[in-house]
């Protein structure tokens, strides 16, 4: 006979079978599956369809060449969905007011050491840039 220990946070319980292992709508993982795991399936199908391709590279570049260049682009295109990230517009003002955000946070938890040593640092490089470029003004 097997006996199985289950857990989650402030229940333990042995059991002899699986059956009735976990409370209803409770699992062994009450956090769930980390976001943007893929499950078993996928990942099997994934290494299939790459396997798919792998194998068949050659044929599958001499029907692209087949297509007429129209044709070819919208192939290509349709296919840099499944190997490309999907990107995200960017609002640059949203992105640096994000940046100047955090900026801001951390200079109020920074000791008044650290951004001193940090605003010398920056006025040593930008001295030294203006001496590169050919600025003797100081």
């Amino acid at each position: 006979m097997m006996i199985f220990l289950s857990y989650y946070p402030g229940h333990i319980s042995l059991t002899n079978s699986l059956k009735g292992m976990f409370k209803k709508g409770r699992s062994g993982n009450p956090n769930g599956r980390p976001k943007g795991s893929k499950g078993k399936a996928k990942s099997d199908l994934i290494s299939r369809i790459n396997s798919i391709i792998d194998n068949n590279i050659d044929k599958i570049e001499e029907d692209l060449n087949k297509l007429d260049p129209a044709e070819r682009i919208r192939a290509l295109s349709g296919l840099l969905n499944y190997v490309l990230p999907k990107q995200q517009s960017i609002d640059i003002r949203k992105r640096i007011e994000a940046e100047y955000d955090s900026l801001k946070n951390l200079l109020e938890s920074c000791p008044d050491e650290a951004i001193d040593a940090i605003a010398k640092k920056v006025m040593e490089l930008n001295k030294e840039n203006h001496l590169l470029n050919g600025h003797n003004d100081e």
